[in-house]
Protein backbone atom coordinates (compact mmCIF):
# COMPACT_ATOMS: atom_id res chain seq x y z
CA UNK A 1 0.00 0.00 0.00
CA UNK A 2 3.19 2.38 0.66
CA UNK A 3 3.49 1.75 -3.24
CA UNK A 4 -0.15 1.97 -4.28
CA UNK A 5 -2.07 2.78 -1.49
CA UNK A 6 -3.87 5.80 -3.40
CA UNK A 7 -5.27 2.93 -6.12
CA UNK A 8 -6.63 0.74 -3.72
CA UNK A 9 -10.32 1.41 -2.75
CA UNK A 10 -10.49 -1.41 0.11
CA UNK A 11 -9.09 -4.73 1.46
CA UNK A 12 -11.19 -7.74 1.43
CA UNK A 13 -10.07 -10.58 4.69
CA UNK A 14 -11.39 -12.96 6.61
CA UNK A 15 -10.66 -12.42 10.08
CA UNK A 16 -9.26 -15.96 11.02
CA UNK A 17 -8.88 -17.76 7.41
CA UNK A 18 -11.17 -20.33 7.43
CA UNK A 19 -11.14 -22.77 4.00
CA UNK A 20 -7.60 -21.53 3.16
CA UNK A 21 -6.45 -23.57 5.86
CA UNK A 22 -7.42 -22.32 8.96
CA UNK A 23 -5.01 -19.46 9.93
CA UNK A 24 -5.26 -17.06 12.89
CA UNK A 25 -4.14 -13.90 12.02
CA UNK A 26 -1.08 -13.04 13.60
CA UNK A 27 -0.95 -10.34 16.53
CA UNK A 28 -1.22 -7.30 14.92
CA UNK A 29 -1.95 -8.10 11.54
CA UNK A 30 -5.85 -7.26 11.55
CA UNK A 31 -4.89 -3.98 13.72
CA UNK A 32 -2.14 -3.27 10.95
CA UNK A 33 -4.86 -3.85 8.27
CA UNK A 34 -7.14 -1.17 10.11
CA UNK A 35 -4.02 0.91 9.88
CA UNK A 36 -2.85 0.89 6.64
CA UNK A 37 -6.75 1.56 5.52
CA UNK A 38 -7.23 4.52 7.67
CA UNK A 39 -3.93 6.04 6.64
CA UNK A 40 -4.52 5.84 3.02
CA UNK A 41 -7.71 5.97 2.89
CA UNK A 42 -9.30 2.40 1.68
CA UNK A 43 -12.28 0.48 3.08
CA UNK A 44 -11.28 -2.39 5.79
CA UNK A 45 -13.95 -5.55 4.40
CA UNK A 46 -14.06 -8.50 7.02
CA UNK A 47 -15.72 -11.61 5.29
CA UNK A 48 -16.86 -13.09 8.10
CA UNK A 49 -19.40 -15.81 6.58
CA UNK A 50 -17.21 -18.37 8.52
CA UNK A 51 -16.09 -16.34 11.97
CA UNK A 52 -20.02 -14.71 12.37
CA UNK A 53 -22.99 -15.39 14.75
CA UNK A 54 -21.02 -16.97 17.51
CA UNK A 55 -18.47 -19.64 15.81
CA UNK A 56 -15.21 -17.75 18.20
CA UNK A 57 -17.49 -17.31 21.21
CA UNK A 58 -18.82 -13.80 20.04
CA UNK A 59 -21.09 -12.66 17.66
CA UNK A 60 -18.22 -11.49 15.40
CA UNK A 61 -14.97 -11.90 14.45
CA UNK A 62 -14.50 -8.39 14.72
CA UNK A 63 -15.88 -8.37 18.52
CA UNK A 64 -13.00 -11.35 19.19
CA UNK A 65 -9.83 -9.76 17.91
CA UNK A 66 -11.22 -6.06 18.95
CA UNK A 67 -10.85 -4.58 15.32
CA UNK A 68 -13.70 -2.70 13.68
CA UNK A 69 -14.16 -2.67 9.67
CA UNK A 70 -16.10 -0.71 7.33
CA UNK A 71 -18.19 -3.16 5.88
CA UNK A 72 -18.61 -6.86 7.23
CA UNK A 73 -20.35 -9.47 4.81
CA UNK A 74 -21.94 -12.65 6.66
CA UNK A 75 -23.98 -15.20 5.42
CA UNK A 76 -24.91 -19.46 6.17
CA UNK A 77 -24.74 -19.28 9.63
CA UNK A 78 -27.06 -16.46 9.97
CA UNK A 79 -29.86 -19.21 9.71
CA UNK A 80 -27.83 -21.98 10.55
CA UNK A 81 -27.73 -22.91 6.83
CA UNK A 82 -31.76 -23.55 7.08
CA UNK A 83 -32.43 -21.09 4.36
CA UNK A 84 -29.75 -19.05 2.02
CA UNK A 85 -29.19 -15.84 3.09
CA UNK A 86 -26.33 -13.20 2.68
CA UNK A 87 -25.97 -9.45 4.39
CA UNK A 88 -23.47 -6.51 4.84
CA UNK A 89 -23.02 -4.15 8.07
CA UNK A 90 -22.13 -0.85 6.80
CA UNK A 91 -20.10 1.45 9.37
CA UNK A 92 -20.13 5.10 9.51
CA UNK A 93 -17.32 5.32 7.11
CA UNK A 94 -19.31 3.90 4.11
CA UNK A 95 -22.67 5.24 5.32
CA UNK A 96 -22.34 8.86 6.36
CA UNK A 97 -21.52 9.98 2.66
CA UNK A 98 -24.21 8.08 0.88
CA UNK A 99 -26.82 9.85 3.70
CA UNK A 100 -25.45 13.40 3.23
CA UNK A 101 -27.50 14.01 0.69
CA UNK A 102 -30.90 13.89 1.29
CA UNK A 103 -31.90 13.52 -2.23
CA UNK A 104 -29.35 11.16 -3.18
CA UNK A 105 -31.09 7.44 -3.43
CA UNK A 106 -28.83 4.47 -3.89
CA UNK A 107 -30.71 2.72 -6.18
CA UNK A 108 -29.37 -1.06 -5.75
CA UNK A 109 -31.55 -4.45 -5.73
CA UNK A 110 -31.39 -8.02 -6.40
CA UNK A 111 -34.06 -10.54 -6.94
CA UNK A 112 -34.28 -12.19 -3.64
CA UNK A 113 -33.59 -9.21 -1.47
CA UNK A 114 -35.64 -9.49 2.13
CA UNK A 115 -36.91 -12.86 1.35
CA UNK A 116 -39.66 -13.31 4.02
CA UNK A 117 -39.28 -16.75 4.54
CA UNK A 118 -34.96 -16.17 4.88
CA UNK A 119 -35.74 -13.65 7.30
CA UNK A 120 -37.36 -15.21 9.65
CA UNK A 121 -35.18 -18.27 9.31
CA UNK A 122 -32.66 -15.88 10.82
CA UNK A 123 -34.78 -14.22 13.30
CA UNK A 124 -35.22 -17.23 14.97
CA UNK A 125 -31.51 -18.72 14.46
CA UNK A 126 -30.35 -15.58 16.45
CA UNK A 127 -33.30 -15.97 19.35
CA UNK A 128 -31.65 -19.82 19.34
CA UNK A 129 -28.22 -18.71 19.89
CA UNK A 130 -29.30 -16.26 22.47
CA UNK A 131 -31.45 -18.46 24.12
CA UNK A 132 -29.03 -21.54 24.29
CA UNK A 133 -26.38 -19.99 25.56
CA UNK A 134 -24.44 -20.81 22.01
CA UNK A 135 -21.42 -18.52 22.17
CA UNK A 136 -20.78 -19.51 25.44
CA UNK A 137 -20.74 -22.95 24.01
CA UNK A 138 -18.38 -22.34 21.85
CA UNK A 139 -15.99 -21.28 23.76
CA UNK A 140 -16.25 -24.71 25.22
CA UNK A 141 -16.30 -26.47 22.40
CA UNK A 142 -13.02 -24.76 20.91
CA UNK A 143 -11.49 -24.99 24.89
CA UNK A 144 -12.35 -29.35 23.80
CA UNK A 145 -10.67 -29.37 20.43
CA UNK A 146 -7.65 -27.09 21.06
CA UNK A 147 -6.34 -28.88 24.06
CA UNK A 148 -6.78 -32.25 22.46
CA UNK A 149 -5.18 -31.51 19.61
CA UNK A 150 -2.15 -29.49 21.44
CA UNK A 151 -2.03 -32.96 23.21
CA UNK A 152 -1.24 -35.02 20.23
CA UNK A 153 1.11 -32.58 18.80
CA UNK A 154 3.18 -32.35 22.15
CA UNK A 155 3.20 -36.51 21.96
CA UNK A 156 4.32 -36.26 18.11
CA UNK A 157 0.91 -37.64 16.76
CA UNK A 158 0.52 -34.69 14.86
CA UNK A 159 2.98 -31.57 13.65
CA UNK A 160 1.02 -28.94 15.37
CA UNK A 161 -2.42 -27.37 16.62
CA UNK A 162 -3.73 -24.14 15.67
CA UNK A 163 -7.43 -21.94 15.57
CA UNK A 164 -9.45 -19.86 18.05
CA UNK A 165 -12.66 -20.09 19.59
CA UNK A 166 -14.51 -23.27 17.81
CA UNK A 167 -12.63 -23.16 14.44
CA UNK A 168 -9.37 -25.80 14.83
CA UNK A 169 -6.96 -27.55 12.52
CA UNK A 170 -4.62 -30.22 12.84
CA UNK A 171 -1.22 -29.58 10.73
CA UNK A 172 0.10 -32.17 9.91
CA UNK A 173 3.82 -34.29 9.56
CA UNK A 174 4.58 -34.61 6.02
CA UNK A 175 4.82 -38.37 6.20
CA UNK A 176 1.18 -38.24 7.21
CA UNK A 177 -2.22 -38.31 4.40
CA UNK A 178 -5.12 -35.83 5.10
CA UNK A 179 -7.20 -37.52 3.00
CA UNK A 180 -6.63 -41.07 4.81
CA UNK A 181 -6.79 -39.84 7.97
CA UNK A 182 -10.48 -38.03 6.46
CA UNK A 183 -11.54 -41.83 5.20
CA UNK A 184 -10.17 -43.30 8.26
CA UNK A 185 -12.67 -41.24 10.03
CA UNK A 186 -15.95 -41.78 8.22
CA UNK A 187 -15.42 -45.52 8.54
CA UNK A 188 -15.25 -44.32 12.71
CA UNK A 189 -18.28 -42.59 12.01
CA UNK A 190 -16.60 -38.75 12.31
CA UNK A 191 -16.06 -36.15 9.71
CA UNK A 192 -13.22 -33.74 9.26
CA UNK A 193 -12.52 -31.70 6.45
CA UNK A 194 -8.93 -32.32 4.11
CA UNK A 195 -7.76 -28.77 3.60
CA UNK A 196 -4.33 -28.36 1.33
CA UNK A 197 -2.29 -31.37 1.13
CA UNK A 198 -1.20 -31.22 5.01
CA UNK A 199 -4.61 -30.24 7.15
CA UNK A 200 -7.34 -31.40 8.94
CA UNK A 201 -9.94 -29.19 9.86
CA UNK A 202 -12.80 -29.03 12.44
CA UNK A 203 -15.94 -26.63 12.98
CA UNK A 204 -18.29 -28.45 14.49
CA UNK A 205 -22.06 -27.43 14.79
CA UNK A 206 -22.61 -25.45 18.40
CA UNK A 207 -24.94 -28.05 19.43
CA UNK A 208 -22.61 -30.69 19.27
CA UNK A 209 -23.23 -33.22 22.96
CA UNK A 210 -19.91 -33.47 24.64
CA UNK A 211 -19.93 -37.18 24.13
CA UNK A 212 -20.27 -36.64 20.05
CA UNK A 213 -17.15 -34.14 20.37
CA UNK A 214 -15.08 -36.80 22.53
CA UNK A 215 -16.33 -39.26 19.64
CA UNK A 216 -15.06 -36.86 16.57
CA UNK A 217 -11.82 -36.18 18.62
CA UNK A 218 -11.25 -40.05 19.57
CA UNK A 219 -11.43 -40.86 15.87
CA UNK A 220 -9.10 -38.28 14.71
CA UNK A 221 -6.56 -39.61 17.22
CA UNK A 222 -7.06 -43.19 16.09
CA UNK A 223 -6.74 -42.73 12.93
CA UNK A 224 -3.81 -39.83 12.77
CA UNK A 225 -2.06 -42.89 14.61
CA UNK A 226 -2.72 -45.15 11.82
CA UNK A 227 -4.93 -47.29 13.75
Amino acid sequence: MSQRGNTIAAVLAEPLQGAGGVYPPVPGYLEGLRKLCDKHGAFLIFDEVITGFARLGTWFGANFYKVNPDLLCFAKAVTSGYQPLGGVFVGSAVREPLEADADFILRHGYTYSGHAAACAAAITNLEIIEREGLRDRAVHIGKRIGEALTALARDGVIDHARGDGAVWAAGLHSTQSNIKIRDRMLELGAITRAINADTNTFCPPLVITDSQLDKLLDAFAAAASGK
